[in-house]
């Protein structure tokens, strides 16, 4: 299992409360973390420079298959923090037993909506971003 905690923010799920603070049991079916470099590089005739102003690791994440409650938890969760709030994400642990949690935030999606499976089985599929 892996755990999401994030501020209720947007689309609230029944049972919920905006500005209240949430953690959330997901099965992964997919982590895809890949390494991201931002900056400049320089050539000239007989050298080249780079200069690396960011480093960052794209976390991109499928869930694993969600009933119907928790598809609408899980939509919460990403509409709540689509505006870059901060996000606490914990590959290997649960809520009960944290591993090694990490401060993330939610590349932006315009479109935010649940892959239909089967017999009323849903997955997202997102990317969060880790800044180093």
């Amino acid at each position: 299992m892996s755990v999401f905690t994030y501020t209720a923010k947007r689309r609230i799920a029944p049972g919920h409360t905006a500005g209240v603070q949430y953690s959330i049991d997901m099965g992964i079916r997919s982590h895809n973390p890949t390494d991201i470099y931002e900056g400049n590089q320089a050539f000239s005739a007989s050298q080249s420079s780079t200069s690396i102003s960011k480093e960052m690791i794209y976390h991109k994440i499928t869930t694993k298959r969600l009933n119907y409650q928790q598809m609408q938890e899980f939509r919460e969760f990403l509409n709540s923090t689509n505006g870059s709030e901060p996000i606490t994400f914990d590959l290997f642990g649960s809520v009960a037993s944290p591993d090694n949690p990490i401060q993330v935030e939610k590349l932006f999606d315009k479109k935010i909506e649940p892959r239909y499976i089967e017999n009323g089985a849903y997955r997202f599929t997102f990317t969060l971003i880790e800044y180093l």
